[in-house]
């Protein structure tokens, strides 16, 4: 076998793969015995037809039809000595044929030849905020009204209260109910932030029975507000809980004792979930600096398979409702390609450091991992679990991942500042950035789209808290 190796891009290769005539007669003879045992002739049993029959009546189409699977099977054979590393399906792009032989000619795609930027001595800022007694209890207020009670009402004395809301729509001429329009009964919490302020005004004081008429807010700036005529059927006062050594125990499923014990434990909660962004922030700031640093060509199929996973995730975070259904990402091409490069040239990048800083999986690594596995009852060894996880990329790729980024981060400088002067530096960053690859360094999105940056395999809920940050910023 000869192969002639050709340069088409960068990122780009075709290998010639020249055969002889004795070389290509084992592939023919396993490509007849696989054809005899479905050849039928008149006069024998099926797989049963002699071979020099077999040659004689179909041997020519049958070595046509068996090029392909030995230009793959050559392929995979001289990827494997010369330790390629292929992107996508490579393509068989000729055949020629001479008297001494075959050639195949195969292009594929590669990860480019490139030089690793410098990734040490980083200039990366740290976001640093301490957690307030204020917020915490403002989170405890959410988690009491959360676990509230409701009783009946017949007034609407404060923000407290939970309105049942028939709204029938009005025609706009004559301000008369639609015909054939169906009233539709919504539940009202007043002390919603997002309840539109008209509404929650008009619903003060009112008793059930009540009507009054409410403008709402356009849904569009080309479409028209709607008019209502609102009936209030229903009112109840919403009971918080109230912040007791019991409430901790039953909301803690029995891990904390008392109310002071929650309470302490939310606060270090909430304050790991700074730290976790103010992490993430760093990473981020990582991406950007050695994404900017390097400016070598991206292969298409990468390109190709991050995009694809950008917009599968987007669609997944819209949700299930028919328009998303009918998306296709091919109308979404022209926002997604920038960013998608970028992903791309990064996944590129980290591998290449992951190689130069001689990184790899330890035993202490996949102990969690272990642990999860065992819990669950499964019977098998260490060894074969081992095995296992060091063939599954969604494993080995976080736990690797994160060593990147503990070895950036530790041969960096790094300067801690408020987070407020953080945010205030990061929206001046982005204005100036304004209308080119929106980048993602702030605190409120720190995912490198397309990337599952996951530590699959362990458990880090905090069991019987519901501690989400939802109205406030941090």
């Amino acid at each position: 076998m000869e192969t002639n190796f050709i340069t088409i891009d960068n990122c780009t290769q075709e290998v010639e793969i020249t055969l002889s005539n004795s070389e290509l007669q084992p592939h023919y003879n396993k490509a007849y015995a696989e054809s005899a045992k479905l050849i039928e002739v008149p006069g024998f049993r099926k797989g049963k037809v002699p071979l020099p029959i077999i040659k004689q009546r179909f041997g020519r189409s049958i070595e046509n039809e068996a090029l392909e699977s030995i230009a793959n099977e050559e392929f995979t054979t001289v990827a494997r000595r010369d330790n390629l590393t292929i992107l996508g399906n490579p393509a068989l792009r000729d055949i020629r044929k001479t008297p001494a032989g075959i050639t195949f000619v195969i292009r594929y795609e590669m990860i480019p030849q490139f030089e690793l930027a410098n990734y040490k001595n980083l200039n990366l800022v740290k976001p640093t905020y301490e957690i307030t007694d204020e917020e915490v209890q403002n989170q405890i207020d959410e988690m009491l009204l959360q676990a509230g009670t409701f009783e009946p009402s017949e007034q609407v004395t404060d923000f407290m209260h939970v309105v049942t809301v028939k709204f029938t729509l009005l025609d706009d001429e004559t301000n008369m109910p639609i015909i054939g329009e169906v009233p539709h009964e919504d539940q009202v919490f007043l002390e919603n932030e997002e309840l539109d302020e008209d509404l929650k005004n008009s619903l003060m004081n009112t008793r059930v029975g009540d009507t009054f008429n409410y403008v709402a807010p356009a849904e569009g700036e080309q479409d028209l507000p709607k008019r209502y005529t609102c009936t209030v059927m229903k009112i109840e006062k919403v009971i918080p809980q109230e912040f007791t050594d019991e409430f901790a125990m039953t909301y803690s499923k029995g891990r904390m004792e008392t109310a002071e014990d929650l309470r302490a434990d939310l606060k270090k909660f909430l304050q790991k979930s700074h730290e976790d962004k103010a992490r993430q922030a760093i990473e981020n700031q990582i991406f950007d600096i050695l994404v900017d640093a390097h400016d070598f060509a991206v292969p298409n199929t990468l390109v190709q398979t991050v995009g694809q996973v950008m917009f599968d995730d987007m669609k997944k975070r819209m949700g299930d409702g028919p328009h998303v259904k009918n998306m296709k990402i091919q109308d979404f091409s022209d926002m997604l390609i920038g960013p998608a490069t970028r992903n791309a040239r990064w996944e590129i990048i980290y591998n290449k450091i992951i190689e130069d800083a001689g990184l790899d999986i330890a035993e202490d690594d996949l102990e969690s991992y272990y642990q999860v596995y065992e819990k669950s009852g499964e019977k098998f060894t260490r060894e074969q679990l081992r095995e296992y996880f060091l063939s599954e990329q969604r494993i080995i790729g976080p736990i690797l991942m994160k060593k990147m980024y503990d070895h950036v981060i530790a041969e960096s400088l790094i300067t801690e500042i408020p987070l407020q002067e953080y945010l205030r530096q990061e929206e001046e960053r982005r204005a100036m950035l304004d209308g080119q690859i929106p980048l993602t360094l702030g605190m409120d999105d720190h995912s490198h789209e397309g990337h599952d940056h996951s530590h699959e395999g362990h458990d880090h809920s905090h069991e019987g808290h519901d501690h989400s940050h939802e109205g406030h910023n941090h």
